[in-house]
């Protein structure tokens, strides 16, 4: 509404919304900050017709500066607590995928150590485990001596890929 923003605003106060009502012939302006004082209200009234609003009635709706602050103070707050919110998941969800990490590898062992014993036989056992950033093979093996060297390898990259890890420290029991 023109109106409002020409008869109606001034430094220091906010016009949070206009509206007219049809039915009732009501303009509704909602305003925080200074106040608009009766004067201004009266002489915005005589002018209202000037605008096509000769038919309506003016009802202003108004809070004190003292209003102002609280509001003020209240979005302050609700931004700090959503910032916090929105940290607060952000860890959860960095903790939810650390702790998938360290539970997957006791999901998928069973089915990984039947395969190492299918692909490289001399294994006897292979258990798995997470240690901080690398993940841990344990193996022992028939003969109880490590795998040669090119098996080794192979196994290694085959654990490597078949875990979707990073690094990997492979253990022999003897």
């Amino acid at each position: 509404h023109n109106f409002v923003a020409v008869e109606l605003s001034k430094p220091g106060t906010q016009i949070l919304s206009s509206e007219t009502d049809p039915e009732t012939h009501t303009l509704r302006v909602v305003a925080v900050g200074m106040e608009i004082d009766q004067a201004m209200q009266d002489a915005a009234r005589a002018r209202m017709d000037d605008y096509g609003l000769g038919k309506y009635s003016l009802l202003v709706i108004q809070g004190t500066q003292g209003d102002m602050t609280q509001v003020e103070q209240l979005r302050t707050s609700w931004e700090q607590e959503h910032a916090t919110a929105q940290a607060l998941a952000a860890q959860v969800e960095q903790y939810r995928q650390q702790l998938q990490a360290y539970t997957r590898l006791d999901t998928i062992t069973p089915s990984v150590a039947t395969e190492a014993r299918l692909l490289f036989p001399t294994i006897q056992e292979l258990s798995l485990a997470r240690l901080s950033t690398n993940s841990l093979a344990l193996i022992s093996t028939t003969n109880g001596k490590p795998l040669p060297t090119a098996d080794a390898t192979r196994l290694r990259q085959w654990l490597l890929a078949r875990l979707d890890a990073d690094s990997l420290i492979v253990v022999y029991k003897q």
